[in-house]
């Protein structure tokens, strides 16, 4: 007896399962777009110029004194007490650099200096009536002084050196274009020295440098000295011979007298005093070395001096 194969009729809750669907395919994504780095060069930098707009609207505050919660200073150095007073908000190490001119008397003969921007006249360090200097490009004092006659001179200057690195120039005379005479600080590399140097007629720059090293937040009288008739430039320290150096040629004294600053070459004015410059006298002869030796304990009396600023009462 053959068995027939036969299919069981389906209930209605049984239902026929439906065929597996694939999945969606996932839509490919766009290739990403290149960078547009010229755009981008573009945003940066105007973002930069931004920037540097802010900064020096907030300079311009700080001149005017509406704001005293920063200072920003540019000029200097890491000697400078400008640059120190960074660190401690709402300070200022110096008068701002619209202070009006202060006028320096010639005690001596009839040309006055005048004391700029962020020079400021008073005791320091317990001299009175002297030039404090902070070491920005706006703090010195000049003059109009009669150039010599030829017959030499003698310059001398009453320092006190705050700067540990770079020339710095107590007293000078000359113009844009370069010095006749210079008298303060000469660094390079590791040597720190005082120093009285001059400007020859061919225009090479001949320097008296003293030993030993440039003292600094002290007190310090420099004298320098040129004698025609003996062909040399001569640099004091406290009223003692610490240099001297041949000088081919005749030296004149031409220009602005300056306190604070030099002019080198034709790139203009450098050597920021930083710290404080008084009893400042200048002769029209070479002194001797008696008379020289005197300065820094009798000022003002020996022997009398053509032209003179910022001395103590007598």
């Amino acid at each position: 007896m053959v068995s027939e194969a036969f299919e069981q009729p389906r209930t209605e809750h049984e239902q026929v399962p439906a065929p597996a669907e694939e999945p969606p395919a996932r839509p490919r994504k766009a290739p990403r777009p290149m960078p547009n780095w010229a755009k981008m060069a573009e945003s940066y930098s105007v973002r930069r110029r931004r920037r540097r707009r802010l900064l020096v609207a907030a300079g311009a505050l700080l001149a005017a004194g509406a704001v005293t919660s920063a200072v920003l200073t540019f000029d200097g150095g890491a000697d400078t007490p400008a640059a120190a007073a960074v660190a401690n908000a709402g300070t200022s190490a110096s008068p701002p650099p619209s202070a009006p001119p202060v006028p320096l008397p010639d005690g001596a003969g009839s040309a006055p200096l005048t004391a700029t921007g962020r020079g400021e006249v008073g005791p320091y360090q317990g001299r009175p009536g002297v030039l404090h200097l902070d070491g920005n490009s706006t703090a010195y004092a000049e003059g109009t002084v009669p150039d010599d006659a030829g017959t030499g001179f003698t310059i001398s200057a009453r320092v006190y050196n705050e700067a540990s690195t770079r020339d710095r120039s107590a007293v000078s005379q000359g113009t844009a274009g370069g010095f006749s005479f210079n008298l303060g600080r000469d660094f390079t590399g590791t040597e720190n020295h005082w120093v009285f140097e001059v400007a020859g007629p061919d225009g090479k720059v001949v320097q008296a440098l003293g030993r030993p090293k440039a003292a600094k937040t002290t007190w310090t009288v420099l004298t320098g000295s040129y004698d025609p008739a003996s062909g040399q430039i001569k640099l004091y320290v406290d009223g003692s011979l610490a240099a001297s150096a041949p000088v081919a040629g005749p030296v004149r004294r031409t220009g602005t007298l300056k306190l604070g600053r030099v002019a080198p070459g034709p790139d203009g004015w450098t050597g920021d005093w930083v710290g404080a410059v008084g009893e400042v006298q200048l002769w029209s002869r070479p002194l001797a070395d008696g008379e020289i030796g005197a300065i820094p304990f009798v000022p003002g009396s020996v022997p009398p001096a053509a032209h003179s600023w910022l001395m103590p009462p007598r």
